[in-house]
């Protein structure tokens, strides 16, 4: 699982070439104001992720490969799956 700095590394590292909001084009998506929000909440979920008391919520195992996975990039299985990602964005939220 990748740590909330390598999440945000490797959506620098992508590069796009082609990003525009407002009609302004955006040379820099990580550090511009309007995105920098929204990368820090996805971010948050990889901190907590790597918090103890919330390493049970924030982490499941893939129904691919059996490792461990963000649960914010999970696809849901059952309904249980649900219930946790709904208490997961809460967490996010009163975080963010």
């Amino acid at each position: 699982m990748m740590t909330a700095e390598e999440y945000i590394q490797s959506l620098r590292d992508l590069r796009p070439r082609r990003v525009y909001a407002f009609g302004e084009k955006i040379e820099d998506c990580v550090s511009h104001p309007l995105i920098r929000p929204s990368i820090n909440c996805c971010a948050m979920t990889y901190k907590l992720a790597e918090m103890p008391e919330y390493r049970e919520l924030m982490v499941t195992s893939s129904s691919f490969t059996g490792k461990p996975v963000n649960r914010f990039c999970h696809l849901h299985q059952s309904t249980a799956d649900l219930v946790n990602k709904v208490k997961m964005q809460r967490l996010c939220g009163s975080m963010t």
